[in-house]
């Protein structure tokens, strides 16, 4: 039988042969090799860990270190990183080795990254953790994380829970007897609005934290209910309470008496109301001393602050903010606190009370409203312009008032009473109504030290009236025939004798948005200003310097009349309103057309714009406490742009353009810059949003010879092809329009009848006239364009308004949909719909209800393969509910999500699906000290406008 061999080559042996000996002997070989490598790399680390000992930083203890690295990961925890202090433990083998033998590194837990929070509970060993989890926007693995370090109740010791109150109760079920034996500091927070609707409040439950609490000492609780017999009361140094049920007046004073070494009282909306029951009022000589309270906060009405202020003893060095409310202007009941917190008096009336609380350096009275007024008092004698940067002041009192007077005479005489103002340095007025001349007479008048005064708004033509004035003389130069002689219109009389003066000691005056218009009576109130100078400083009295900033009819040549008389004088150059002489302007006020190289007084700044007496506002009430304020601004010209080859291009006659503000149960938390359709500033958070007035109320800007709305001054290109460029230019050059006292206000939406009827209108906007403008390239304005709707219009009102299958229907309020960054695997998306969305899946038979989101190309260089949108989806089941969450997979690197919008599907794999119209969406930063547009993968949305079909 033949025997078959296989074909072998030089090097090939059968499967089963043993290792000749060449290649044993080459492996044994190469094991030395390596073993020698291997023995010089460890003595090359060995020498290296040998130099690096040599370094300076080397020589510090492990304890030393260990403490630097807790700074650092402290440091890192407030910010937007809070794991990015880890970067630290890859500088070296001994750095890391240190970071994983400090327990109390890793004992702030981070539930940002719920595959850390997990690990680090390891690492921390024994050492006492700080919790601290914001679950108004949760997922399940972020849920179970704090749930599991809950169980490590003995080891906490700060614990803070943001969450709705049913994220909370799931927390903290009676089966789950949560115990904190070494806890330092508590605080829960309930959100007043969250995915859920709007939250009543949690109470905390007999069950938690039944235990003894002995170290205790930081309680802050907002929405949240509490016993107020209850142990956790005990011992407290730091008490916040904000929206809580009431006590009686008896509870809050027996548990105020078990905290003598109290440091900071905060209460908001937490007072007892009156009246009570006489069983449960407090003895009249229960008067509770807090010895070591250093800041006192309180936020309710008039009586309810009473009741307390009057039955408490702080020091005298305690910060005060009293935030009160009533149906009268009468203040008195809380400033026994102010005038005398000892509750020490001295003989006679309320004039002889022993003051004996550092007295007031710098004073701020600012009236953001005419029925309230906001008194701020440093006791340090800071410079008078960093005051108001920030610095929290010592005395603040936030007053309001349901009555149409004008109450500032009356509170400001309440300081002159109550306040010790003896040693005020500056002063400063905001916006306060007018007082009268004996009103700045009598409480500021003859302070001795007062040198400087800044006084924003018109109420400065009563101030220098009153430096006009002249201080009584005394009695004994006073004819008993002429009594009434005390005080006199003027400083023009003539005398050998210099006599006294009111504000003695004045020598800087800055005066801001004030206006100097004569309003056709002569002496002007410009005139009446610089007399007065020259009286003052014929009296030795005169002021050396001056200010002046944002002042109308200020011009150039009454800045230098006044430089003849005062040593220094300050002006911001901003001349606003109408010069006296009618043809300086250039501007024809009656014509009805302008010839081509004057295109109107209304681009350029010649109209008199007191002319423009109101702004229209309309106030859109929507679902999920949400109001819209429209502020529609109407342009009567719009200048075209300059288009090469071609010329100026776009001029119309008449168009409405607008800026939204949105609030969310009063609070405003958006604001929407409108231009030239869907382009401009779009929507931007509040936090981020240009404004003035003590950073009350927003700004906008309206572009030169336009009519878009802006959110900053610069140049904004809105239309950026190969052949043709479009830009609207904004500065802070232009006029400032205070529409504070000047809007008309609508509701949205509504039936318009009379007066009103004509926001109904759809038609042309112009002058009526012939429509044939073959004279157009001469005078740049045709009588009767095709011009915008009115304010009432479908893109505007959008979702709100609107219930056909539209796409405008579909829409949000506003540009975009904002939300926050995340680093998360999935975004967020919470919503509303709408019962019409219930309707359509009802007839369809639909059962999820789902959300695409899609994402673009983050860097524009990415080629043409790959640079195309790309969507991500998640469905939950279909209920009756009115609001859902979802949370699609986050987006691909190199991508960020634009935009996204609601379906109705079949199922879950999205075969089958009805899906509404996108909206877009914006990406901010969830630190406030980061500004700007963020690119993100990933993000957490709340959505309050409502989807409807």
């Amino acid at each position: 039988m033949p025997v078959v061999t296989p074909p072998t080559t030089p090097h090939a042996r059968p499967y089963n042969d043993p290792l000749s000996p060449h290649d044993l002997a080459a492996e044994k070989t190469r094991d030395a090799i390596d073993q020698e490598l291997q023995r010089l790399e460890d003595s090359i680390r060995l020498l290296k860990s040998k130099r690096n000992i040599l370094a300076p930083i080397s020589r510090l203890p492990p304890e030393i270190l260990s403490k630097i690295f807790a700074f650092r990961a402290a440091e890192a925890a407030e910010g937007p990183s809070p794991l990015g202090w880890i970067k630290l433990t890859h500088v070296s083998r001994h750095w890391r080795a240190v970071a994983l033998e400090s327990p109390r590194l890793w004992a702030n837990l981070v539930f940002t990254r719920p595959k850390w929070s997990e690990e680090m509970l390891k690492r921390s060993k024994m050492a006492s953790l700080i919790v601290k989890a914001d679950l108004t926007c949760i997922t399940p693995r972020i849920f179970d994380a704090v749930r599991l370090a809950l169980l490590h109740g003995p080891r906490i010791q700060e614990l803070q829970l943001r969450a709705a109150s049913s994220t909370i109760e799931r927390l903290l079920t009676k089966e789950f007897r949560f115990e904190a034996p070494m806890i330092h500091s508590l605080t829960i927070s309930i959100p007043p609005v969250t995915r859920f609707g709007t939250d009543m409040g949690f109470t905390i439950p007999s069950h938690v934290l039944q235990g003894e609490t002995p170290y205790l000492r930081k309680l802050q609780l907002e929405r949240c209910n509490i016993n107020w017999d209850s142990s956790l009361l005990n011992g407290l140094t730091h008490l916040k309470i904000h929206n809580c049920a009431r006590p009686t007046t008896r509870q809050l004073l027996d548990a105020l008496e078990r905290m003598p070494s109290l440091q900071v009282l905060n209460l908001a909306d937490a007072l007892p109301t009156s009246p009570e029951h006489p069983a449960q009022e407090p003895s009249p000589s229960q008067d509770v001393k807090l010895a070591q309270l250093a800041e006192l906060t309180i936020v309710s009405s008039v009586s309810e602050c009473a009741n307390l202020v009057n039955r408490i003893t702080v020091p005298t060095s305690a910060r005060i903010h009293l935030s009160c409310n009533g149906t009268s202007p009468d203040f008195s009941g809380i400033m026994k606190i102010i005038s005398d917190p000892t509750g020490t008096f001295g003989g006679g009336d309320n004039n002889d009370r022993i003051l004996e609380r550092k007295p007031i350096c710098v004073l701020h009275i600012r009236q953001d409203a005419s029925d309230s007024l906001t008194i701020q008092g440093w006791t340090n004698p800071q410079p008078s312009r960093s005051s108001y940067l920030g610095i929290s002041a010592d005395i603040q009192l936030d007053l309001s008032w349901r009555t149409e007077e004008n109450m500032a005479n009356a509170i400001v005489e309440a300081v002159r009473k109550h306040f010790c103002l003896g040693q005020l340095r500056s002063l400063r007025m905001s916006y306060v109504e007018p007082m009268t001349t004996q009103t700045w007479t009598d409480t500021f008048g003859l302070l001795p030290k007062l040198h400087t005064v800044h006084i924003v708004g018109d109420s400065v033509h009563t101030f220098i009236a009153a430096l006009c004035e002249e201080p009584p003389m005394p009695n004994a130069l006073v004819s008993p025939a002429t009594p009434g002689a005390l005080r006199h219109p003027g400083l023009r009389r003539r005398t050998s004798a210099v006599p006294k003066v009111h504000f003695p000691h004045l020598k800087s005056l800055a005066i801001e948005q004030a206006g100097f218009d004569d309003m056709g009576v002569s002496p002007s109130k410009f005139e009446n200003f610089r007399d007065c100078m020259m009286e003052r400083c014929e009296r030795k009295a005169e002021i050396q310097e001056l200010i002046f900033t944002e002042c109308t009819y200020l011009f150039l040549e009454h800045i230098e009349l006044l430089r003849e008389i005062v040593t220094s004088v300050e002006w911001d150059e901003i001349e606003q309103g109408e010069e006296s002489n009618e043809e300086s302007s250039g501007y024809d006020y009656g014509a009805h057309e302008y010839v081509a190289d004057d295109i109107g007084g209304y681009i350029f700044g010649g109209y008199d714009y007191d002319d423009l007496d109101s702004d229209v506002l309309f106030d859109d009430w929507n679902d999920n406490g949400v109001v819209d304020l429209f502020y529609w601004l109407f342009t009567p010209f719009n200048e075209g742009k300059s288009v090469p080859l071609i010329g100026e291009v776009g001029d119309h006659v008449g168009d409405w353009e607008r800026m939204t503000v949105r609030t969310v149960n009063g609070v405003a938390t958006q604001v929407d810059y409108h231009a030239h359709g869907a382009t401009g500033s779009g929507t931007i958070p509040w936090s981020q949003v240009a404004k003035f007035d003590n950073g009350q109320r927003p700004v906008g800007w309206v572009a030169k010879g336009s009519h878009g709305f802006w959110a900053s001054a610069g140049t904004f290109t809105y239309v950026n092809a190969v052949v043709l460029k479009l830009q609207d230019i904004t500065s802070n050059g232009g006029v400032a329009w205070d529409t504070r006292d000047s809007l008309v206000s609508f509701r949205y939406p509504d039936s318009y009848t009379g007066a009103q009827s004509w926001l109904n209108y759809k038609g042309y906007w112009g002058n009526i006239g012939q429509t044939n403008c073959w004279w157009y390239v001469f005078h740049k304005e045709c009588e009767i364009v095709t011009g915008p709707d009115g304010p009432v219009r479908a893109e505007v009102l959008g979702a709100a308004t609107f219930s056909s299958i539209s796409e405008e229907s579909m829409q949000g309020t506003l540009s975009q949909v904002l939300g926050t960054t995340s680093t998360e695997s999935t975004s967020s998306f919470t919503f509303y719909i709408d019962s019409s969305i219930h309707s359509v899946a009802s007839k369809l038979a639909y059962t999820r209800i789902a959300v695409k989101q899609t994402c673009i190309p983050t860097l524009p260089t990415m080629n043409d393969a790959v640079a195309q949108a790309s969507t991500t989806f998640a469905t939950t089941p279909f209920t009756a509910a009115s609001q859902f969450t979802t949370s699609p997979k986050a987006c691909a690197q190199d991508f960020s999500v634009t935009s996204y919008t609601v379906g109705v599907c079949a199922d879950s794999n999205q075969t089958e699906c009805v899906w509404g119209s996108p909206r877009a969406l914006r990406a901010y930063s969830s630190n406030p000290s980061v500004h700007g547009v963020e690119a993100a993968t990933a993000i957490i949305v709340s959505d309050l406008d409502n989807w409807r079909w």
